[in-house]
C-alpha cells in the first residue's frame, strides 16, 4: 500500500508503551492546537492521521483530543475534496494489524470524530511500532526527494523495539520527506533516559541535512534541505514535572505556559472520624455511617499542579499554614467521584483500615508493624461560619460548596508497592508481613473483606511499614461502591490465587482460604451485626 505524493505533513498522536508511561504533560487547550488552523500545520495539509493508544486508561484522553481537533476545525474554511487517510493500529500476538480508512472529505472525517467513543478507539502500539508502519527502511525510494511515503509490512530485523537509538535513522528518513512529527513526552523514571536521548536526536535532525537523490536518468544530485520541526504535545490530564519541561525544545515552550511552583491558598475545615466508631464491626456493614464528624478550621497552601497520579487520584504537594508541616493533598481524577459522600466513604475506608492495622500489630509482636498514615478530609468553605467541633452529615453537605481533598502527612523514603488489587505481588521486594496482613484482614472480618494494594515506605528504625492508599475488596460491592478498585469476591479470590502462606501467616495461625467457598453465594445482611473476638485496645 502506498500513498501518492502530497504535502508531506502528518499528524501523529503517539504514546510510548504504557508500561513506561505514567506521567504526561497536560490536556491540550484550544490554544494548544490552534496552529492546526493555518500555516504548514493546517488540517488541510494533513493527509495521514494515526490514532495511537496503548492502554484502556488512556483511551478517554485520546477521545478528548479528537474532540479538541473537531472543535478547532472550521468546516466552511476547508476544501470539500480534501482526502484524509486514517490508520487504526492494534498490536495482537506480536503482530500489528492495520485498519485503513479513507475519508473522502473533511466533513466526513469530522462526522466520524463526533461518532467515535473513547472505548471504540483501538489499543495501539508504542511509538516504535508507529514508525514501523510509517516507513519501509529497506526501500531505496527514500533516497529520492520525490519519494512516496510507504506504508508496507515492516521487517522486524530493521529495528530494535527496545532501543530508541534505532529510531533515529528512520526518523531521519521521514524528515527527508518533509514530515512534521507531533508526539508525546514521557517522564517516567524508567524511560527518562530514552526520552532525553530521543529528543537530543530530534534536535540534531532539525539541523540542516544533505539529501542525495537520483533521477530517472541515473543522475545523482545532492542538495541541502531543512526538515520540519518536531513539536511535542501530550493528551493527558494536567500532570507536568520539571523534568518534563527540561525535555521540551525551547522553541516550543510557549505552548506550555505553566509555572510548576504556582500555589493557591485555601481555608476550610479538616474533617475526621471519631476512632471509637471503628470499635464496633458494624462499620463494615454497607448501611453504616458515623453520626457525627469532627471538624477543625485550618488554612492550607496547595501546589496548583499535581506531582503524581495513581489509578484514581491526583496528588499535590502542600503545607498546613497553621502547623507549618508539609502535607500531601489528593483528589479524585474522575469528576463522577467528586461528591462529598464518596469522599466520606473513602475516608471511612482508610480509617477502618487504620484500626485493622492497629489490631494486627497487637498480635504481631515478632515482625514489622503495619501502620497507615492518618487521612483526613479538607473541605474548602468559610470556616468562620462554623462554631462547633462536630457536624452531622447533613450539616457537612450544607457547608461543602467548593473543593474537597484528602489530606495526609508527607511520606519520606523510597516508595514501594508490595501488592496490588489484582493478585500481583512484589517478588523483588517481598514483604511477608504485608502479605500476611492482607490474609489476616479477610479472616478478621469473618470473610467480609480483604485489604490489598499495600504501598508506602519502610521505617527501619521503628521496624514498621508506613502505608497509604489501600484498596478493599468487599463481599458487597455496594459497601464501597465509590471505589473502582473494589473487585468484590473476584478480587478476594484473585488475592489468594497468588498468595502463599509465609512465616508470619503460620505464626499468627491465620485460617486457610478455600477456593470457591461462598464465592457465588449472595451476601446476607441482618438486623443483628455479627461480632468477632477483639483484642483489647
Amino acid at each position: 500500500m502506498s500513498l501518492s505524493p502530497h504535502p508531506n505533513v502528518m499528524l501523529q498522536i503517539a504514546e510510548k508503551d504504557i508500561s513506561l508511561i505514567q506521567k504526561y504533560i497536560k490536556i491540550p487547550s484550544y490554544q494548544d492546537l490552534s496552529f492546526l488552523n493555518n500555516g504548514i500545520y493546517s488540517i488541510q495539509s494533513i493527509h495521514c492521521a494515526f490514532f495511537i493508544d496503548c492502554s484502556l486508561s488512556a483511551k478517554r484522553y485520546h477521545h478528548e483530543m479528537l474532540q479538541h481537533i473537531y472543535r478547532i476545525i472550521s468546516p466552511p474554511v476547508l476544501t470539500s475534496n480534501h482526502i484524509i487517510h486514517a490508520f487504526y493500529i492494534q498490536p495482537t500476538d506480536n503482530k500489528v494489524p492495520i485498519v485503513y480508512r479513507v475519508y473522502q472529505n473533511v466533513q466526513q472525517f469530522i462526522y466520524e470524530l463526533q461518532r467515535i467513543k473513547y472505548y471504540d478507539i483501538p489499543s495501539l502500539p508504542s511509538f516504535t511500532e508507529l514508525v514501523k508502519v510509517i516507513v519501509n527502511c529497506i526501500s531505496a525510494t527514500f533516497y529520492s526527494s520525490q519519494a512516496c511515503v510507504h506504508l508496507l509490512i515492516f521487517y522486524e530485523d530493521c529495528i530494535s523495539s527496545s532501543d530508541f537509538r534505532t529510531l533515529l535513522p528512520l526518523l531521519e528518513v521521514c524528515g527527508r520527506q518533509g514530515v512534521t512529527f507531533l508526539f508525546t513526552i514521557t517522564s517516567y523514571h524508567q524511560s527518562i533516559e530514552y526520552a532525553e536521548f530521543f529528543l537530543n536526536g530530534l534536535v540534531q535532525l532539525q539541523s540542516t541535512i544533505s539529501v542525495t537523490s537520483t533521477n530517472d536518468y541515473g543522475i545523482t544530485t545532492t542538495k541541502t534541505e531543512r526538515i520540519n520541526p518536531f513539536i511535542p504535545i501530550s493528551f493527558r490530564p494536567p500532570l507536568l514535572t520539571k523534568q518534563d519541561l527540561s525535555l521540551i525544545p525551547i522553541d516550543v515552550l510557549h505552548l506550555y505556559p505553566i509555572d510548576l511552583e504556582e500555589t493557591e491558598t485555601m481555608e476550610g475545615l479538616i474533617v475526621s472520624i471519631e476512632p471509637k466508631y471503628f470499635l464496633n464491626d458494624q462499620c463494615f456493614e454497607f448501611y453504616s455511617r458515623p453520626l457525627l464528624y469532627r471538624v477543625q478550621p485550618t488554612v492550607l497552601s496547595k501546589n496548583k499542579y499535581p506531582f503524581a497520579r495513581g489509578g484514581i487520584r491526583n496528588a499535590y504537594h502542600g503545607i498546613n499554614k497553621l502547623t507549618k508541616k508539609k502535607i500531601v493533598l489528593k483528589d479524585f481524577i474522575e469528576p463522577t467521584f467528586a461528591s462529598l459522600t464518596k469522599y466520606l466513604h473513602s475516608l471511612e475506608l482508610n480509617c477502618a483500615v487504620e484500626e485493622l492495622a492497629s489490631e494486627f500489630n497487637q498480635i504481631n509482636t515478632s515482625f514489622k508493624r503495619i501502620k497507615f498514615i492518618p487521612t483526613y478530609l479538607f473541605v474548602e468553605c468559610d470556616q468562620h461560619l462554623i462554631g462547633k467541633p462536630v457536624l452531622s452529615y447533613e450539616e457537612l453537605m450544607m457547608v461543602c460548596k467548593k473543593q474537597i481533598y484528602f489530606v495526609e502527612p508527607e511520606l519520606n523514603g523510597e516508595f514501594i508497592k508490595f501488592n496490588d488489587n489484582n493478585s500481583w505481588v512484589n517478588s523483588e521486594m517481598y514483604s511477608a508481613t504485608a502479605q500476611a496482613f492482607s490474609h489476616w484482614t479477610y479472616f478478621r472480618t469473618a470473610k467480609r473483606l480483604i485489604v490489598v494494594d499495600l504501598q508506602g515506605v519502610v521505617n527501619k528504625e521503628k521496624s514498621e511499614y508506613i502505608l497509604t492508599d489501600p484498596a478493599v475488596h468487599h463481599e458487597s460491592q455496594s459497601k464501597y461502591f465509590f471505589s473502582s478498585t473494589n473487585l468484590g469476591q473476584n478480587g478476594i479470590a484473585h488475592f489468594f490465587e497468588s498468595h502463599q502462606c509465609n512465616s508470619v501467616c503460620k505464626q499468627l495461625n491465620i485460617g486457610k482460604y478455600i477456593p470457591g467457598h461462598d464465592k457465588d453465594s449472595d451476601p446476607i445482611y441482618s438486623e443483628s451485626v455479627t461480632t468477632f473476638p477483639k483484642v483489647s485496645k
